[in-house]
């Protein structure tokens, strides 16, 4: 081959490719990585909620438990979802309500009551009940301070940072909580308590709805989104390389 067919043919190239979409293929590229990305976190997410729910049930079939054998377990095993009962002595003087709460469209609150066990302060989980529509007027709650016997499944809360606390420690009871954050509700009790709730599943004491949802969305949902995502990534891929192909053949039917 001789130099100037060479030279020729190495122009070619380089003119060729500096007509080759590099910002669209960085964009292309990008968008790809944060979909299949997308698309893989949701399909742990998946597999989360498989185990979650595999250890719902499996704790679901246990024998109930005492708060006692809960509590000596709750450093070592995952108590989450364990049926246990407690016989204990209800504070209603201290009453928890835990805000933005809802229920099939309505607004109202969880409450909750720190009770006295033979293991420690427990702090149990009545239900949700509908507010009085004013922020400055909660709920009446009618709550017997004898001891009782009641029953439910453990639950571990979980604090989020971005949520601000506006209760304050030494304030007045009944107290309104934006989340159940057991270091602050220590505080404001001012005595230790167990590091577990029990959500309760008797149906006394009545007036609460007690719906509890340890799983809010399951597995096959998350699948269904991972799906979607890698679609995306797909159907961008498909696109990309279609407006390529068009380009570079525009370019060569033009020289």
């Amino acid at each position: 081959m001789s130099p100037t067919k060479n030279q020729n043919m190495n122009q070619g190239t380089s003119t060729r490719f500096r007509h080759f979409p590099i910002i669209a293929t960085l964009v292309a590229f990008i968008s790809v990585v944060i979909l299949t990305s997308l698309g893989l976190w949701q399909l742990d997410r998946a597999e989360q909620k498989s185990a979650r729910q595999a250890h719902i049930q499996r704790m679901a079939s246990q024998r109930t438990q005492s708060v006692e054998i809960v509590a000596a377990k709750v450093k070592n095993s995952d108590i989450r979802d364990m049926p246990f009962y407690a016989s204990l002595k209800p504070d209603t003087s201290k009453l928890l309500f835990l805000d933005n709460r809802t229920h099939k469209g309505r607004i109202g609150y969880e409450v909750l009551v720190p009770a006295q066990t033979n293991a420690g302060t427990l702090l149990v989980n009545l239900g949700w009940i509908e507010g009085t529509g004013r922020r400055d007027t909660l709920p009446l709650v009618s709550l017997a301070s004898e001891p009782v016997v009641w029953q439910g499944i453990a639950a571990i809360p979980s604090t989020n940072a971005f949520i601000r606390e506006t209760a304050q420690p030494g304030g007045a009871w009944p107290m309104v909580i934006q989340q159940i954050d057991l270091s602050f509700i220590t505080q404001a009790l001012n005595e230790p308590v167990l590091p577990f709730i029990m959500q309760l599943t008797d149906e006394s004491p009545e007036g609460f709805i007690r719906q509890w949802q340890p799983v809010v969305m399951p597995a096959e949902k998350h699948i269904g989104y991972a799906l979607q995502w890698f679609g995306l990534a797909i159907a961008c891929l498909v696109v990309y390389l279609f407006a390529v192909k068009n380009r570079m053949r525009r370019y060569d039917s033009s020289k």
